[in-house]
């Protein structure tokens, strides 16, 4: 039973989220995760960079390990979460979905096939709630699911989770419009009339296999997610994520309501199900493996945001060696995660160039910023609010011009923006290097996370 150094990692992030998904931390968790650590061989190392990598990459990489290795990590999750003496339904469900994603075969996992994505940024919440989703529309599926609709919404009821079935739901929207059209005049206040006459209309003359393309594949999709067949689509993650939030997709190989009927058995009785072990001496190593029992309650603390705030508080302006990560969003807004989501507030183009700057690890001379002119364009338009693509490339010319004054001035303007924002802090993070040599982000870019990967595409 040996785990490389990349499943070391991916273990301490799994563990890490096990332990913060019913929001309590105990002492007896703690005392678990550091033998785990010692009989694993797994590292302080190991632990920070647990911290940089999202819930679907962890599961990627473990997935790759074999029979005996996942027998350990089934024990390992399966102790943990019951290091308390209780299983809450957030750490039951995140159990399931870590199951089913790594592909450890048990008698009850048979025919549920499910894979975990970390998707950052999606805009709709959908905890306490199954979706239905389909790559194409598939009528055998949809007629199940009619069929045995108050069946499916039966046994989700009994697990206080909903249903969200779009031929259901844009029914309901047609038969109570009044109540949609005041819904959309307080959460939509900007929509004109005219706007709301508009929705209401096409949502009649709308089909279900349209909209479902529209809302659900294409949306997702731009998120990362690749389907292939009809699915249910739910969150397993705490609010706790800052980055990305975890979703489970499930397959639906048999029918949809048994589809349903066996995930949530299994989800039910998670901790009760046996790893399959090998010889004698691989039983041996899993056993050490298991938790101690402890007479006394171990000592719990419910650890929240606002905890994490003190923290970042505390650390922006106290902590000599406090080190956050840097996340870009899809339309440059640069912000530090680990000191209360900090912003970073620069004119657009002074913006362009350090995220140019954060995409070149090994740096880039001022004489040779002509060469990136078309890259920076492109970052300069995606985030810019000009229109006019003359005066954008106009900007971007005069910026590249090391003759000119317009790019020490911008260059100057960042480095005083980010020492405003972190002041003693600021030096791993500014734009740094010798005249004439290449200046570069000394920054680890471990620790920093593009929100979309299109930034890395080339232009």
């Amino acid at each position: 039973m040996k785990f490389k150094d990349k499943s070391k990692t991916a273990i301490a992030k799994i563990l890490s989220d096990l332990i913060q998904s019913d929001g309590i931390v105990n002492q007896g968790e703690i005392d678990y995760l550091n033998m785990v650590c010692n009989e694993l061989d797994i590292s302080l190392a190991n632990l920070q960079k647990s911290e940089n990598i999202a819930l679907s990459e962890a599961v990627s990489i473990l997935k790759k390990c074999g029979n005996i290795e996942k027998s350990a990590l089934m024990q390992i999750i399966q102790q943990i979460v019951m290091s308390d003496n209780s299983l809450s339904p957030d750490e039951a469900l995140l159990v399931t979905a870590l199951l089913l994603a790594l592909n450890i075969e048990t008698e009850e996992t048979q025919n549920l096939k499910a894979d975990i994505i970390s998707v950052p940024g999606l805009n709709f919440e959908t905890r306490n709630a199954i979706l239905y989703i389909e790559p194409y529309f598939d009528k055998e599926t949809n007629s199940s699911i009619l069929n045995d609709y108050e069946k499916i919404i039966n046994v989700l009821s009994q697990q206080k989770m909903d249903f969200f079935y779009l031929p259901v739901v844009q029914e309901s929207i047609i038969n109570k419009k009044n109540i949609f059209r005041n819904m959309l005049q307080y959460i939509k206040p900007a929509l004109t009339d005219t706007d709301i006459d508009t929705i209401e209309k096409g949502m009649e003359k709308m089909s279900t296999e349209t909209l479902s393309k529209e809302l659900f594949i294409n949306y997702l999709n731009n998120n990362g997610l690749i389907l292939k067949k009809p699915s249910f689509f739910l969150k397993i993650s705490s609010s706790a994520h800052i980055m990305s939030n975890d979703y489970l997709i499930i397959e639906i190989n048999t029918s949809p309501l048994e589809t349903i009927k066996k995930f949530f058995y299994l989800k039910d009785n998670v901790t009760k199900i046996i790893p399959k072990t090998g010889s004698f001496k691989e039983a041996y190593k899993l056993s050490k493996l298991t938790m101690p029992h402890y007479d006394e309650k171990k000592d719990e603390l419910q650890y929240t945001g606002f905890h994490k705030v003190i923290i970042d508080t505390i650390l922006k302006y106290h902590g000599g060696n406090a080190i956050s990560r840097i996340h870009v969003s899809k339309n440059g807004k640069i912000t530090l995660p680990d000191m209360n989501n900090i912003e970073i507030k620069i004119p657009a183009l002074c913006k362009a160039i350090y995220i140019l700057y954060l995409l070149h690890d090994d740096g880039i001379a001022l004489n040779e910023l002509n060469d990136h002119s078309d890259e920076l364009l492109h970052i300069y338009g995606r985030i810019s609010s000009y229109g006019d693509k003359d005066k954008l490339c106009k900007a971007v010319k005069s910026t590249v011009d090391v003759v000119g004054v317009t790019l020490n001035s911008n260059m100057s303007r960042i480095k005083r923006a980010i020492t405003l924002t972190l002041g003693d802090e600021a030096g791993l993070y500014q734009i740094q290097g010798d005249r004439n040599t290449k200046k570069r982000i000394n920054l680890d870019r471990k620790m920093v996370v593009f929100e979309d990967r299109t930034w890395f595409e080339k232009h």
